[in-house]
């Protein structure tokens, strides 16, 4: 979009407190990017965002964390690489495996991939949700952001949506589904990818369900002490993977079964 910079630089600044390490902006072809950052991996200038992919075809902005990295850098030329994001490794896997990066990745996600040859813009959240991603869309622009108060600051307008209300008040719903509390701001939602044409076209696709699992694994048939071992595998291996960090981990206890198992595997 055209609008001026330092207008998008003040509506940004509503999210400074999400990453109070570095502020970067971009502008390439209209594609304007400001990204606040949070430093997790690599602490260094390498791991700052907007960050390019190693041709300079795309450039990227990412909240969250992608956890098997290990793995995925054995996909990508490690000498093109400067540096061990998990967000320098995320631009570069979708380099080389396009959209089909998004069977490969395991975290907590949300991203918006610019495409400078082919003008064209990709965006993914993770399956379930757990990193939000908010768009605004008319005919001369579309604006994402991790919050909804940048996107009500660049309109200077807002309608309630009266349905999302309903929603959390009788039922309890929030952030299910495509709907916000305000009618011209729309949450992509988990588990879906969206895309932008050069033509402009918007399209949104699901890429990921629960329902994708293989049946067998609801008819399975073993006991319990192998199903008993199998989870106690899994959940190591997936807690290894989350304490892949550059900075001091801490958690958070809720007092229940689940907390407290997490924290005494970590132990």
């Amino acid at each position: 979009f055209k609008d001026d910079k330092q207008k998008l630089l003040k509506a940004s600044s509503a999210i400074a407190h999400r990453g109070p390490d570095t502020k970067k902006y971009k502008n390439i072809n209209n594609f304007q990017a400001v990204f606040y950052r949070l430093s997790i991996r690599d602490l260094s200038t390498n791991g700052n965002q907007p960050i390019f992919s190693y041709s300079k075809n795309l450039i990227m902005v990412f909240n969250g964390e992608i956890y098997n990295t290990d793995y995925l850098i054995t996909l990508l030329n490690k000498s093109k690489l400067i540096g061990n994001s998990d967000s320098e490794i995320l631009i570069n896997l979708f380099e080389e495996k396009g959209q089909d990066a998004l069977k490969l990745i395991k975290g907590m996600f949300s991203f918006v991939i610019y495409d400078i040859k082919n003008n064209k813009i990709f965006a993914a959240r993770d399956r379930f949700g757990i990193k939000p991603l908010y768009y605004f869309r008319n005919k001369n622009k579309i604006i994402f952001s991790s919050e909804i108060k940048p996107l009500l600051l660049m309109n200077n307008t807002y309608k309630f949506n009266e349905e999302s209300f309903f929603d959390l008040f009788d039922k309890g719903y929030l952030d299910h589904d495509s709907k916000t509390f305000f009618k011209d701001i729309i949450s992509l939602t988990p588990g879906h990818q969206l895309l932008i044409d050069s033509t402009k076209k918007l399209k949104i696709k699901k890429y990921w369900d629960i329902c994708y699992f293989n049946e067998d694994i609801f008819n399975n048939k073993e006991n319990e002490e192998t199903l008993s071992e199998r989870l106690n595998f899994l959940l190591n291996q997936s807690i290894n993977n989350h304490l892949i960090s550059d900075v001091d981990i801490g958690l958070f206890l809720s007092g229940g079964s689940d907390s407290n198992s997490i924290a005494n595997l970590i132990k």
